[in-house]
């Protein structure tokens, strides 16, 4: 009778089990049918916006496909009648800004605040010695000095500070680099400081 009931028990414990195992892939599965079905809800609305979308697009193209016809059966008669006399073609050219040597460092600087005139002399002889552009054109030279201090207006204290890491780290390299040199490492060396120039002077798109 004793083993009889053990094994009752035993019997008892393995069917909770199973049942409690049941359950739980019931949920799983519930679980997972609710996200096909969310998944299925949200791949249809984005089915229809982009169907939406193709439709005004199409409409934008038949729009545009008249205005086009309009304009060109315009001056189809503009032309016919002899107005076409009076059209002129217009053309837009970017304007070219050249940049001079400033002839003189102090006037060039003075729209600066008078305690930064004397840090931005001592800086502006600095990149002027030929020692560090030896390889550089004083027109070049000018440039950077037009932009540090001339009509642009842009010194601060990060101008200050990039220019006194130029010429005090890259003094060495830039005897021995063209400005095309320099622009190449600037575009592409991904050299912060290098890059910070590029932008602070535009060298890297001249």
């Amino acid at each position: 009778m004793r083993r009889a009931h053990m094994g009752n028990g035993f019997q008892g414990q393995e069917g909770e089990y199973v049942e409690e195992d049941n359950q739980r892939m019931e949920e799983d599965l519930k679980y997972k049918v609710q996200a096909l079905k969310s998944l299925t809800i949200d791949i249809g609305n984005e089915v229809r916006d982009q169907n939406k979308y193709l439709n005004e697009m199409h409409d934008d193209f038949d729009k545009g496909g008249s205005l086009l016809d309009k304009t060109v059966n315009r001056l189809k008669r503009i032309t016919a009648s002899g107005g076409h006399k009076h059209i002129f073609p217009v053309s837009k050219y970017p304007a070219i800004d050249e940049i001079d040597t400033p002839k003189n460092l102090t006037e060039e600087c003075s729209n600066l605040p008078s305690k930064e005139n004397e840090l931005e002399n001592q800086l502006g002889k600095t990149i002027l010695n030929p020692q560090h552009h030896s390889r550089w054109s004083s027109k070049e030279v000018g440039e950077v000095l037009q932009h540090l201090c001339g009509k642009h207006k842009i010194p601060n204290d990060r101008t200050i500070k990039i220019v006194k890491q130029f010429v005090g780290v890259t003094g060495i390299q830039l005897k021995k680099m063209s400005r095309q040199e320099f622009r190449e490492k600037a575009m592409t060396d991904g050299d912060l400081l290098f890059h910070g120039l590029s932008q602070l002077f535009d060298i890297s798109t001249k």
